[in-house]
């Protein structure tokens, strides 16, 4: 089993979409083991820590997967990619899991 510490290094590099895409992601959540093919869970731009299941900023997640999601909408209506890490002006998408890689 991953370390949440193994899995914040990697989230920097799957995690680096301009916007949101097909793809890997790092993904948070209390709720991580009932993650599972199909499901639809909710991503960020936000450095701060969202829960995926949920769709809300929530501090101290000790559990994270990294996953293989299809992109089924996004709302970029608020999303300034100079301001995205700095507090605000974040993006936000909808995705479903095709594969759940790993959990940690």
């Amino acid at each position: 089993m991953c370390t949440l510490d193994d899995f914040q290094k990697e989230s920097e590099m799957e995690n680096n979409h301009e916007v949101f895409t097909d793809g890997r992601y790092v993904v948070y959540s209390e709720k991580i083991d009932t993650i599972k093919h199909g499901d639809i869970i909710y991503l960020t731009t936000s450095e701060l820590m969202y829960d995926c299941v949920y769709g809300v900023f929530m501090n101290g997640i000790r559990r994270s997967a990294l996953v293989e999601v299809e992109i089924l909408m996004e709302d970029l209506s608020e999303y300034v990619p100079e301001k995205c890490r700095t507090g605000g002006c974040y993006g936000f998408a909808s995705a479903k899991v095709e594969r759940v890689i790993r959990r940690g």
